[in-house]
């Protein structure tokens, strides 16, 4: 297995979900509501960045595992399960940055979501 480096961005959104007070608005949602709020907000970038179909996919199950580890994780456990999962698909051969991008885009929108933005 390849060594991860996470950058600075990715690091602060780790420590955010492990020391967050309370649970993210996707804990407990229903798998297909939270995969339909997830893929709404990761398409888009991934859809304008003119990836070839079968990397687009994979990311698209990248984004399908993080659907799941936010519905059914929180605070440390969330943390560990992301960066765990960041590495297997970096050694599947996706982008380390791109998927830390999307790690932290979809906790940005969360946790602003959560705080009563939009």
């Amino acid at each position: 297995m390849k060594p991860t480096s996470l950058n600075r961005q990715m690091l602060t959104a780790l420590d955010k979900i492990r020391h967050g007070t309370r649970s993210l608005p996707t804990y407990g949602l229903t798998p297909r509501d939270c995969e339909q709020m997830l893929k709404g907000m990761t398409d888009p970038l991934l859809e304008g960045a003119g990836l070839r179909f079968s990397i687009l996919n994979q990311y698209g199950w990248f984004v399908r595992e993080l659907s799941r580890l936010f519905r059914t994780c929180s605070g440390p456990d969330l943390a560990f399960c992301i960066e765990a999962s960041i590495r297997k698909w970096q050694n599947f051969g996706l982008e380390t940055n791109t998927l830390q991008f999307l790690v932290c885009r979809i906790y940005e929108r969360l946790a602003q979501d959560d705080a009563g933005g939009v």
